[in-house]
């Protein structure tokens, strides 16, 4: 998952692990876009804050793309 930007906070997609995750690991399609709520921490009003990347793994197998569960609580596609 990457950041996918917020423009009402005037934040820009997070590109670089976006094109990270295609160049090295995973097929393009299997890496979805996560939210403001699920893909950017922030510490309070004042403290540090940005985007980051996560890494969920599909425990049913089977090579299919599961990023229709990822942060839909299934308890078979868990964020490591």
């Amino acid at each position: 998952m990457y950041f996918e930007g917020n423009p009402e906070f005037n934040l820009e997609l997070y590109l670089e692990a976006k094109e990270l995750w295609n160049s090295v690991v995973f097929p393009k399609g299997h890496i979805p876009p996560g939210s403001t709520k699920d893909d950017f921490r922030e510490m309070g009003a004042t403290g540090p804050c940005g985007p980051y990347s996560e890494i969920h793994y599909d425990d049913a197998g089977g090579g299919q793309n599961a990023t229709r569960l990822v942060s839909a609580d299934d308890p078979m596609v868990v964020e490591i």
